[in-house]
């Protein structure tokens, strides 16, 4: 079986976002061989169960909680992390602004080795590197720059090892950006 998910926190408008890509989901890709499943906040649960009856999709949400919009961002890394995640085989993260245009089929048959498939996005600094200073954006090959609304990959050791490191890496970010706010409000000496 196959996975598809996605992830709306926060905001009323990214649910009629979603209610567009279930439309389109449920007329080109609802088979009894692919699951979709939204990550969302307890609040909205219930419109996206709504959803899910009414395109007939074979789907559940996952309510996770949420406190900043960066921790949002970062929310479709924790997708190993959902407690039925080994009865799929495939799995394709869709941002909500996503629409499906045609049967998905094609795109669960170019997923064939062990990494994560992406889209080349133009490289834009305020979309992609906006974490990084100067000097480091200076040094970075702007042709290696990918959308993450669009990741295709199996669910196999390595992406999850790949997806913990980069939610870690992030979560440690946020801890030293917190500490540095800190030390500028109260520095010391």
């Amino acid at each position: 079986m196959n996975l598809v998910y996605s992830c709306v926190f926060y905001n009323l408008n990214y649910v009629q976002l979603l209610d567009l890509l279930l439309k389109s989901f449920s007329k080109f890709c609802n088979d009894s061989n692919t699951f979709y499943l939204v990550l969302c906040d307890k609040k909205l649960e219930p419109f996206i169960k709504e959803m899910f009856s009414r395109y007939e999709i074979n789907g559940d949400t996952w309510c996770l909680e949420i406190n900043t919009l960066f921790q949002s961002g970062t929310s479709r890394l924790r997708i190993f992390d959902y407690e039925n995640i080994d009865q799929f085989e495939k799995i394709l993260y869709l941002d909500c602004d996503v629409l499906i245009t045609n049967s998905i089929n094609e795109i669960w048959d170019i997923c064939k080795e062990e990494k994560c498939y992406v889209m080349y996005e133009k490289c834009d600094r305020a979309s992609h590197f906006f974490l990084l200073n100067d000097e480091e954006y200076n040094t970075i090959d702007k042709s290696l720059s990918f959308t993450s609304a669009i990741l295709l990959f199996k669910n196999c050791s390595i992406i999850k090892q790949c997806f913990a490191q980069i939610y870690k890496h992030t979560e440690t970010y946020l801890q030293q950006k917190k500490q540095h706010q800190l030390n500028n409000l109260h520095p010391q000496g």
